[in-house]
């Protein structure tokens, strides 16, 4: 029979968090940090700083045997977007003019980044005068650092109620949803918020956002809108940078390359060539084209000024298409050991691809076998691919066993009409045919 190493559907990609200081664009918040100090960048990186995340795409065939037909997409240019125009905003939502002393040494606590005291003296501004014009919002600020993000909300909605003609708190507000992953409600908020003010940073909040939610084109359209915004003119500033690696993203999610490719390349251009995200995704636009020697030379550029595992999975995927399977199993051992579950099961998928032996076909079971015991009965792809390994080996018992656990998985994730699902079929088919 022939082996059918299935691709799992992107229901069910677990999402990784990676909260390491690499994923923070640090060069691009210094001027921030000297304003609000370290404290204060920890905050809103521990919480609504979107992060890289494992997630499918629907891409044309790579030319190799393992049935491998979709390429992971990471959003690399959301923590780019995300960090930078949100801490700036909760610093402008934070810095209105007001004489009050209790106001402002409450802001001075918050710049200090000691945010319990900041939100008792709001407390107290509050208690003293319950319709205090500018307390609530500066205190909603306090609990979005706090990551007290309810109350964050209430105040905002409080600060509304006091003041509609004030719309800052609806950024504050914007953000402690998005914190709470109620992303619709973000939008619906950002969205209110251009009604009042058409501002560059809003529409790139949003179009981050749609990204988040998969609304790519919704997305591509925000920042479309920035770039409108900005002012080109005189050269291209951060925001419109960012938009236009936005937008490059959303083209790359709809799988429009050719425009990905152009808006990637102007931001790189633009941005001094020293951004290792926008390398990262020039070289996932030319990989979803198919040509993988430049994306293996751009990927390597994003991999020389800052490794990440994501960059070194899509160099993975480049050297494959190039029928390099060693080059590609020596990329998915360093993304595996930065700790991607998928690149670990990928790995073993395209050393059975190349195996010659059932020696390596064993080797390759091996690995396998570390993916289930990283994930177990958790993530298809890795039954699968042991499965798979197990057919090739003549080993069809146990094969069977691990494609009913990845049909179980994925009937559990009512994954049962995708094209994944029917591969899956046809898998048990081969296995109960011996």
């Amino acid at each position: 029979a022939t082996v059918s190493v299935l691709y799992w559907s992107v229901q069910d990609l677990t999402t990784k968090m990676d909260t390491s200081a690499g994923d923070i664009p640090i060069e691009a918040m210094i001027d921030l940090m000297k304003e609000v100090g370290a404290p204060a960048v920890e905050a809103v990186k521990s919480s609504v700083m979107p992060q890289r995340q494992e997630v499918g795409l629907d891409q044309p065939p790579l030319p190799a045997t393992s049935g491998f037909g979709r390429v992971p997409v990471f959003g690399a240019v959301g923590a780019l977007i995300g960090g930078v125009v949100t801490l700036g905003r909760v610093l402008m939502a934070a810095n209105e003019e007001d004489s009050d002393p209790l106001i402002k040494e409450g802001k001075r606590l918050i710049a200090d980044g000691r945010y319990s005291d900041a939100k008792d003296i709001f407390d107290k501004a509050i208690n003293e005068d319950p319709n205090h014009p500018n307390a609530y919002n500066n205190r909603a600020v306090a609990f979005f650092y706090l990551q007290c993000y309810d109350d964050c909300i209430r105040d905002c909605d409080m600060q509304l109620q006091a003041n509609p003609s004030n719309f800052k708190p609806l950024s504050n507000k914007a953000m402690a949803l998005e914190a709470l992953h109620q992303y619709n409600e973000a939008i619906s908020t950002w969205k209110l918020l251009l009604k009042s003010e058409r501002k560059q940073s809003t529409y790139v909040s949003l179009g981050n956002l749609y990204m988040k939610v998969g609304e790519h084109e919704e997305a591509r359209k925000s920042f479309t809108e920035s770039l409108k915004m900005g002012s080109t003119s005189s050269g291209y500033t951060d925001l419109d940078i960012e938009s236009l690696a936005g937008r490059a993203e959303a083209a790359l999610r709809i799988g429009d390359d050719s425009a990905a490719l152009e808006d990637i390349e102007q931001a790189i251009k633009y941005s001094g060539g020293m951004a290792a995200e926008f390398f990262d995704t020039k070289g996932r636009i030319l990989l979803s084209r198919g040509d993988y020697q430049h994306a293996i030379i751009s990927l390597s550029r994003s991999i020389e000024l800052s490794p990440t595992k994501e960059a070194h999975y899509s160099r993975a995927m480049a050297y494959h298409g190039m029928k390099n399977g060693q080059s590609a199993v020596k990329d998915l051992t360093v993304a595996s050991s930065m700790g991607m579950l998928v690149a670990q099961v990928r790995k073993a998928d395209i050393m059975l691809a190349y195996a010659a032996s059932n020696q390596d076909r064993y080797l390759a079971l091996a690995e396998a076998n570390l993916a289930v015991q990283e994930e177990p009965r958790c993530f298809a792809g890795s039954y699968n691919t042991r499965g798979s390994i197990q057919l090739s080996l003549g080993n069809y018992s146990q094969a069977l066993n691990d494609f009913r656990i990845a049909e179980e998985i994925m009937i559990r994730g009512n994954m049962t009409d995708t094209g994944d699902f029917q591969q899956l079929q046809l898998n048990i088919q081969a296995a109960q045919g011996h």
